[in-house]
């Protein structure tokens, strides 16, 4: 599945995300971070569901979340594209159309 979004296209399938066809450099984490938010885009994403379905339950601290989330936005260059629900957890707000 691929996800557009401006000049960006988040492409599951070959597991990148680029802008205006430069292939940006990205952790996997922080790729399956952005794509799971973006699939369940419709709700707010706690701190525990990210540590179980992104980090697979690891034992890690929540700051690793927070770092993710510093990260994904600056390699996306939008701030905006990521709710932060303070306490709770996050959520995708930027619309995104999808090419199956």
């Amino acid at each position: 599945m691929r996800y557009r979004l401006g000049d960006l296209e988040i492409d599951e399938d070959s597991f990148a995300i680029r802008r205006n066809g430069a292939l940006l450099g990205l952790e996997p984490r922080v790729f399956e971070l952005v794509v799971y938010l973006i699939r369940n885009r419709t709700r707010m994403i706690t701190k525990d569901e990210l540590l179980d379905h992104v980090w697979h339950g690891y034992s890690v601290g929540g700051s690793v979340i927070t770092r993710g989330i510093s990260i994904a936005r600056a390699i996306l260059r939008r701030q905006d594209v990521i709710r932060t629900v303070h306490g709770r957890g996050y959520q995708w707000v930027a619309p995104v159309s999808v090419d199956r």
